[in-house]
């Protein structure tokens, strides 16, 4: 024989009261288990997501501080060639201007040189006109001294 519960409480409406007291009782019970089955997966997500979360945001801010490193580097390097072609353009501009300096006192040199060679030329010339007026003028007096020695004696 099998034992019901209802039948041993004495009445039928007793039994059912006791069956939905019961099945009300497994049901929050089943309902209880599922929510913090629920809850429990729900807290896993967030921590999962969290971690995630965290794990992109280091990646982040790493990639982050070598795209910063790398663009300082860039920008010094910049930088740098900047000063550097501007240190080459007034390089550039002072040999000019000392090739020019170079090139003019060389050209004065030059002059001058012509110059003197110019005079030392004329100098010689007028040495030389010089001799020749001497040279005329001795034999001028040479031979007016020779007239008056023969007209003297």
């Amino acid at each position: 024989m099998a034992f019901s519960l209802s039948e041993s409480l004495g009445s039928p409406g007793a039994g059912a009261a006791f069956s939905f007291a019961t099945n009300l009782g497994q049901t929050m019970i089943s309902r209880g288990v599922a929510d913090i089955q629920a809850w429990s997966k729900w807290e896993a997500d967030t921590v999962k997501a969290y971690r995630q979360a965290s794990s992109i945001n280091k990646r982040n801010y790493r990639q982050f501080g070598v795209d910063l490193q790398n663009w300082y580097s860039k920008s010094q390097y910049v930088e740098e060639l900047r000063q550097y072609e501007q240190a080459l353009v007034k390089q550039r501009q002072e040999l000019k201007t000392d090739t020019s300096i170079a090139a003019t006192q060389d050209l004065g040199r030059k002059l001058t040189a012509l110059d003197a060679r110019f005079y030392e030329q004329e100098a010689a010339d007028i040495i030389q006109l010089d001799n020749l007026r001497i040279k005329g003028l001795c034999l001028i007096l040479l031979k007016r001294w020779q007239a008056v020695r023969l007209v003297g004696l």
